[in-house]
C-alpha cells in the first residue's frame, strides 16, 4: 500500500455503505486524518458525541438541520461544515437520508 497518497472512487464507497445498517464508514485512518462516510436514515437520531477533534462534513445528499450548540443551519447537498474540536454539535430533523463525507483532524488543538 501506497503511504504517500491513496486514491478512492466515490461512487465504490457509496455502493459499498449506502444500504448498511451501520451509520459510520471509515475508509481512511492516518496519523493526522481520518475520512469517512456517515449516512442517517430519514427520522433517524444523530447520537454523536462532542470529539477532540475539528471536524469537517460535505453533505453529499439528503436533507437536515445541524446544530451547532445553540445555532441551526440548512445541511443539504452542497453544504460544507467545520465544527471545532469539544463543539457539541449534530444532524437533527433528518427529513431526507442524510449522506456526508466526513474529515476528522487528529491533530489537537
Amino acid at each position: 500500500m501506497n503511504e504517500k497518497w491513496k486514491a478512492f472512487d466515490l461512487k465504490k464507497l457509496l455502493s459499498d455503505y449506502v444500504g448498511s445498517n451501520e451509520t459510520w464508514h471509515k475508509f481512511l485512518d492516518k496519523d493526522t486524518l481520518i475520512t469517512g462516510i456517515y449516512i442517517l436514515s430519514s427520522g433517524a437520531m444523530d447520537e454523536q458525541l462532542i470529539h477532540k477533534m475539528d471536524e469537517v462534513y460535505l453533505v453529499l445528499e439528503g436533507k437536515a438541520t445541524l446544530k451547532i450548540e445553540n445555532d441551526t443551519y440548512e445541511a443539504k447537498k452542497g453544504s460544507i461544515f467545520y465544527v471545532k474540536a469539544n463543539i457539541e454539535h449534530k444532524f437533527i430533523n433528518i427529513e431526507q437520508e442524510i449522506i456526508v463525507l466526513v474529515f476528522f483532524s487528529k491533530v489537537s488543538p
